[in-house]
């Protein structure tokens, strides 16, 4: 049986948390995207993490990160048409 995810309202915020500033290499933090409407109200929507350096880090699909190498990575995260992008420095 799979589900489809049909958003009641679109997307016009992604707040996403402040992680510490730098990582250890081995460590983890886990991030937390909100999503919000043109309204102001919270509302579920899948959020897709990414990372551009994965030599540096990884993220899981829930948002945890791990520091794997010294470097900057930076992790982004989208909902709908609204993405973000963290600036991590590992090491």
């Amino acid at each position: 049986e799979a589900s489809i995810f049909v958003p009641t309202e679109e997307v016009a915020v992604l707040s996403l948390s402040a992680p510490p500033p730098t990582l250890l290499v081995g460590d983890t933090v886990r991030l937390i995207a909100t999503v919000l409407s043109a309204a102001g109200s919270q509302i579920i929507a899948p959020i897709q993490w990414s990372v551009l350096e994965p030599t540096i880090a990884s993220v899981t699909s829930n948002g945890v990160v791990r520091a794997r190498g010294a470097g900057i990575a930076h992790i982004a995260a989208s909902a709908g048409k609204i993405a973000g992008v963290f600036r991590k420095s590992c090491g």
